[in-house]
């Protein structure tokens, strides 16, 4: 069956190689579309697996530099315990000391860096919390994505258990079933063991894992994947590009394969680039495919596909591109990438932890939750100071209400309002403020207000104005 009849053939089944059955509309050609998913050009399924997930982030430098940026800002952010209804941080609460030390083995950055680099790789990060599932957890810790496995439940559409390969521990597989306590299911395996899923969106036909972020930049991290390759197996063979060698006189069966071992083993790799080619009997042609180095530079494909990996990531270019980076833009970059990756990030997963930590501790999750301080994120501080300035220069607040923003205590006599000694009441002539107090009579005050006039020529004041006006700043 040809190309184009296979897909009418899947157009009369409801287009199933494409995912099912559905109205499909769309500027690109069917045909096109089908012949690049056979052809191993278009990725035939979403949802690539955790441990690809992984590998990509260990392979693709854009891809490592961006996750690694986000999980280690996410880490230096300090966490509080906020009061909900008093709009209020705690900084010091059982839950906080226990996430100080969580584990053995990991700080509270550790963990972090931990729960949002897993995340961020694959879409997905599960906790895990030892201890009775009703009390504080005795420790938490992070499970390797990619050891994780979800069994979707027959009744509905959420997993009834997962399963975790503990291959490197005191048992091989360990199963937590689903346990439904009030609006939330809780996945729990015996009276000591609990697992927690954090997911990201997932439009796939899997809603029982997340989404991995490079999932959604496949084409972008295999273009750079593999152009890396390309030039790495270019620099391998000295930088030389292939070639075809042609006989003039027909091989044997016998003499090719020798000719081909002899090339492969004299003549390959970078430590043989320069050799002279010399071979016995015979006479040989050689033809290059492609004779000069330009054939091998993909650093403007590199460029271009990284660019769109870090503008998935949300990482500003001024952080990562010496081309973009100038002293101006550095700290702009830097609040653009806490406004449009940190900050979301922080909301995520906070949330998601204080609806695991939070009721084991006793504490409605309705009433508080685990949250950051804007104002002590060192990045945001040039935005937070201008916003400041703005404010004090508007002349709206107190010097102790300006050094609570700062951070500072109050001080005695802050709380005074002022505001410029030049500033008068609207309507006020600004003719009076030119008479020096305590200098001037009342006569004399009458006497040169008396000479002020209007557009037309006649007094502003009538005597009865200037009488009043004169008593009221006590003239006499």
């Amino acid at each position: 069956m040809g190309i184009k009849q296979l897909a009418l053939s899947t157009l009369d089944k409801g287009m199933t190689l494409l995912g099912g059955k559905h109205e499909y509309k769309s500027t690109i050609n069917v045909f096109d579309l089908i012949r690049t998913r056979l052809q191993g050009i278009i990725k035939s399924k979403y949802n690539i697996s955790a441990q690809q997930c992984i590998e990509y982030f260990c392979s693709v430098n854009a891809a490592g530099k961006s996750i690694s940026l986000l999980s280690e800002e996410f880490a230096s952010v300090k966490p509080y315990l906020y009061d909900i209804k008093n709009e209020k941080y705690i900084a010091d609460h059982a839950v906080l000391d226990f996430f100080s030390t969580p584990n053995p083995d990991k700080s509270r950055h550790e963990l972090f860096k931990a729960i949002s680099a897993y995340y961020l790789i694959t879409g997905n990060s599960y906790l895990l919390a030892l201890g009775g599932v009703n009390m504080p957890p005795i420790e938490v810790d992070v499970v390797d994505p990619s050891c994780v496995s979800p069994k979707e439940s027959r009744i509905d559409n959420y997993a009834a258990s997962y399963i975790v390969d503990m291959a490197n521990g005191y048992q091989k597989q360990l199963e937590f079933g689903r346990v439904e306590q009030g609006k939330r299911f809780r996945y729990v395996e015996g009276i000591g063991r609990e697992l927690y899923h954090i997911k990201n969106f997932n439009p796939g036909s899997d809603r029982l894992r997340g989404m991995s972020q490079l999932d959604m930049a496949f084409y972008e991290v295999e273009q750079s994947l593999k152009s890396s390759i390309h030039n790495l197996s270019i620099l391998n063979k000295g930088a030389r590009m292939s070639g075809a060698l042609s006989s003039e006189t027909a091989l044997g069966d016998d003499v090719r394969p020798r000719i081909r071992e002899e090339l492969s083993r004299e003549y390959s790799g970078s430590e043989n680039a320069g050799k002279i080619l010399l071979l016995d009997g015979g006479k040989f042609n050689w033809h290059e495919m492609s004779s000069t180095l330009k054939d091998m530079d993909f650093r403007f494909l590199k460029r271009d596909v990284e660019f769109g990996i870090y503008n998935m990531f949300n990482i500003p270019l001024p952080l990562v591109s010496p081309d973009h980076m100038t002293m101006d833009n550095y700290g702009e970059a830097r609040v653009a990438l806490y406004d449009n990756g940190v900050i979301p990030l922080l909301n995520r997963i906070y949330e998601e932890l204080s609806i695991l930590c939070l009721p084991r501790f006793k504490l409605d999750p309705n009433k508080f939750k685990l949250w950051y301080d804007v104002g002590e994120i060192p990045a945001l501080e040039p935005r937070r100071n201008a916003e400041i300035q703005r404010k004090r220069e508007s002349g709206v607040l107190t010097i102790n209400e300006i050094r609570d923003l700062l951070g500072y205590d109050m001080i005695e006599g802050g709380d005074i309002l002022y505001q410029p000694m030049t500033m008068v009441p609207v309507g006020t002539d600004t003719n009076l403020l030119k008479i020096p107090r305590g200098q001037a009579s009342k006569a004399k005050f009458i006497s040169i207000m008396n000479k002020q006039l209007d557009a037309e020529g006649n007094r502003k004041y009538t005597d009865v104005e200037l009488e009043q006006i004169a008593n009221k700043i006590g003239l006499k």
